[in-house]
């Protein structure tokens, strides 16, 4: 038996409705709600739908510009600021009508948000969060500390994080996974007929898209990538893809439909991003049967060895780096991708939502 789970997060995130619907299948539909103060302002596209159970704190996707840029980004951050006494107070209200139930913020804002609402929750924040942010501020990094050590647990998606998180605040970490749909993604791995490129992180700075496109123009491979991206910001994109080439395309963000289909034809995925944590676009794209250009980072060491086998990485120092991952790629796919069970068991979201669901969610 499950108690009433309250998830506390960014309602536009498709990662947090994975989660989310995820955890429904295991606790049951009408056991599980999200809060937000965000569905689909900003530019990005709504992926909750009619049937998620989802409640409003404040909203203010309606007091945003309608594109990505970094501007936006700013301006969503100073309305975020501005309205958190309000959400605080509702969130505060929602705890006493369900003292029983488990609260669950993901990401640092919404963490921030459960301890100035001075309710019990379980924080789970994302990479950057405590890799990068912590770094560029001391007060960011001090009301990390703060609300991170107000939480009655954590959880993360590698040992990079769980070190950051111990460095900041000095607790410990579950590291549980975000998990891939490892069952939709059976019948792309079966793909024999594998001829595209594609970049599938974010079009933004981080993500350092313009080195794919200029290791692109040094490459002696006459072939065309495919961008995809989950979010974007319009400055950095429209600076990108002025120097594409005439055999880049950009596709822009895919549902998962769209994102499989493409994932079933691609022999190279690349990721190559100054930071990361734990990437599910990269799981997805092992899983999917492909090989992976990426820069190097903790989170590859932490792989099964039947993943860690389709990823080359790469130092974007070296010129020929595309190149080589090309020929890595070639020879890689002609053998399809057949996941262990040790990464069923640690990447299938449905195996990872389920360790959470029984660590934290069963009633006593």
């Amino acid at each position: 038996m499950f108690k009433k789970v309250i998830y506390v997060a960014n309602a536009r995130s498709n990662h947090i409705i994975d989660w989310y619907r995820a955890v429904s299948k295991i606790c049951g539909h009408n056991n599980v709600f999200l809060i937000t103060d965000q569905v689909d302002g900003g530019g990005f596209i709504k992926v909750i739908s009619d049937s998620d159970n989802v409640d409003l704190l404040f909203n203010i996707d309606k007091l945003l510009f309608k594109r990505q840029t970094a501007f936006n980004n700013i301006w969503r951050n100073i309305l975020k600021i501005f309205a958190l006494p309000v959400m605080a107070y509702r969130l505060h209200k929602i705890y006493l009508e369900n003292k029983d139930a488990v609260f669950h913020a993901h990401s640092m804002f919404y963490i921030f948000l459960c301890w100035a609402a001075r309710i019990p929750f379980i924080a789970t924040p994302m990479g950057s969060d405590v890799l990068v942010r912590p770094k560029q501020s001391k007060l960011y990094k001090f009301f990390t500390k703060l609300s991170l050590r107000a939480a009655q647990a954590i959880t993360l998606d590698s040992q990079d994080l769980a070190n950051a998180v111990f460095e900041i605040s000095g607790a410990s970490s579950l590291i549980v996974q975000n998990g891939i749909d490892a069952h939709a993604t059976k019948w792309c791995r079966e793909s024999k007929q594998r001829d595209r490129v594609v970049s599938l992180r974010a079009m933004d700075p981080n993500y350092q898209i313009h080195e794919i496109v200029k290791a692109h123009k040094l490459s002696k491979f006459q072939c065309e990538i495919q961008y995809i991206y989950p979010f974007l910001e319009e400055g950095y994109k429209q600076a990108v893809i002025s120097n594409f080439s005439n055999q880049d395309i950009d596709f822009g963000r895919l549902d998962k439909a769209g994102l499989y289909e493409l994932l079933s034809k691609t022999h190279l995925a690349i990721s190559i991003p100054v930071s990361d944590s734990s990437p599910r676009s990269v799981y997805e794209a092992i899983f999917s049967g492909c090989a992976v250009a990426v820069t190097e980072s903790g989170w590859v060491d932490e792989l099964p060895t039947c993943m860690r086998a389709r990823i080359i990485t790469v130092s974007l120092d070296d010129d020929q780096w595309f190149d080589k991952a090309i020929e890595f790629s070639k020879r890689i796919v002609a053998t399809p991708f057949s996941p262990s069970q040790e990464a069923i068991s640690k990447y299938d979201e449905f195996e990872c939502m389920k360790h959470i669901c029984q660590e934290f969610y069963v009633q006593i």
